[in-house]
């Protein structure tokens, strides 16, 4: 007989992004290509966390295009917004001239995964970072 590991429950909430570049004629383009390294996701929460609460940032390597935090926020309404940085780790920038899409505001739940689906992100020239 095997015993089974017993599950753990999911204390906060997790949230999954995915992103696109491309220049406002539409075509897509590729993070190598950009300079642009990672994808930074922050979320700010509406009200104060407990005491003792810690929020980690997120980076995802950007030629994954999509990126999925722990399950580590505390429930609660939260500002998300994502973030292209170029350069090396954390000497990391914002990339120049990049729009990015609005923050987003949603509400986060212990054991749920909050999904912002692909995000645009505009990029006016070939070269975003430089």
């Amino acid at each position: 007989m095997i015993a089974a590991p017993g599950c753990q429950p999911l204390e906060g909430g997790a949230v999954e992004v995915s992103w696109q570049f491309r220049t406002p004629a539409g075509s897509v383009l590729d993070c190598r290509d950009l300079g642009i390294r990672e994808v930074r996701l922050e979320a700010t929460p509406k009200e104060p966390l407990p005491a003792g609460t810690a929020l980690r940032e997120y980076r995802f390597d950007c030629r994954r295009d999509v990126g999925q935090t722990e399950f580590s926020f505390p429930p609660g309404r939260y500002t998300l917004t994502v973030e292209p940085l170029c350069g090396t780790g954390a000497t990391a920038t914002a990339a120049p001239g990049a729009s990015v899409p609005a923050p987003i505001e949603r509400e986060l739940v212990a054991g749920q995964l909050v999904q912002l689906n692909a995000l645009l992100i505009l990029v006016p020239d070939a070269l975003a970072c430089p």
